[in-house]
């Protein structure tokens, strides 16, 4: 399956980490386990576009980096920090 629109893997993206911000809020959650998950199944969601697609955008692998440095001291206001510099990527596009 290739997606086409870079407009939609940010939407995805983003809809994927204000999930797993409400999650950190939830303290009976394995804050580390939901951010490899989440760092996964962002990874998928670039894999799913392919890098050699026109449509491929840097952000995404920006927002793996951030997870990844950020993992070890996750906060939800990191996560909206990473939501932010998506949203004014995506309103830049419209």
């Amino acid at each position: 399956m290739r997606i086409k629109r870079k407009e939609f893997l940010i939407e995805m993206i983003i809809e994927k980490l204000e999930n797993y911000k409400e999650n950190i809020k939830d303290e009976n959650l394995r804050v580390l386990d939901l951010i490899d998950k989440n760092i996964k199944d962002i990874d998928d969601i670039r894999k799913l576009i392919g890098e050699d697609n026109e449509y491929y955008d840097g952000k995404i692998d920006m927002t793996l980096e951030m997870l990844k440095i950020f993992k070890e001291d996750i906060t939800v206001s990191k996560i909206e920090q990473i939501i932010k510099v998506l949203r004014s990527d995506l309103n830049d596009r419209i």
